[in-house]
């Protein structure tokens, strides 16, 4: 999220504010409405989730069900904890009908400087 964060300034881009919550074991018991409330207030229509699966589901179906942000007015951009996992976005086999304006990202392997970077490392340390 810092490398998104400095592309974002470098491009002089507006981040309207940033959200963190932390996972308790359980993702059933994740409550997420204060800080989507602050998103809603902030009137950010692009937002950013970055965690598993597990936990955009409830992220998901509480922004949708308390604050109508999920579907029309709303783009989500979603990490490859979630599209790597998308069967964990369901529950019992039923999908979310509004997830029109979401997208996902995967990493990209075998270029780019955080590769190059670990491979290098790798290599010194022997191991292939």
């Amino acid at each position: 999220m810092l490398k998104l964060q400095q592309i974002a300034s470098d491009k002089k881009w507006k981040i309207l504010n940033t959200q963190h919550f932390i996972v308790p074991k359980d993702p059933s018991a994740l409550d997420v409405r204060k800080e989507l409330k602050v998103i809603k207030k902030s009137e950010a229509r692009i937002i950013v989730l970055n965690c598993q699966a597990d936990a955009a589901r409830i992220v998901l179906k509480t922004a949708e069900q308390y604050f109508d942000m999920v579907g029309d007015g709303y783009m989500w951009i979603v990490t490859d904890g979630v599209v790597g996992n998308q069967d964990m976005l369901t529950e019992r086999q039923q999908s979310i009908p509004k997830w029109n304006g979401m997208i996902g990202t995967l990493p990209s392997y075998q270029n780019g400087e955080m590769y190059t970077e670990f491979a290098d490392r790798c290599s010194a340390k022997g191991v292939q």
